[in-house]
């Protein structure tokens, strides 16, 4: 996942939610929100509210993930 971040040069706000959903379900909940905010971040500077399905998919997701425990089994 990071070295798709890499290679995409940081821009493209489903990798950053993608890294933010593997990085709570690590255990690592302070990483994964810096992530998904990034993510948030990118989607304005981007002029991008408007999402494709997709970002708005892994987006949702994501901020779903988050408020769960961190680490806690999904169904």
């Amino acid at each position: 996942m990071e070295e798709s971040i890499r290679l995409n040069q940081g821009e493209l706000p489903v990798d950053h939610f993608l890294l933010a959903m593997i990085l709570h379900q690590r255990g690592k909940p302070e990483e994964a929100q810096r992530q998904f905010n990034h993510g948030l971040e990118l989607i304005e500077l981007q002029g991008l509210e408007d999402a494709d399905p997709e970002t708005e998919q892994f987006r949702d997701e994501a901020a779903a993930l988050l408020e769960s425990d961190p680490g806690a089994e999904r169904p």
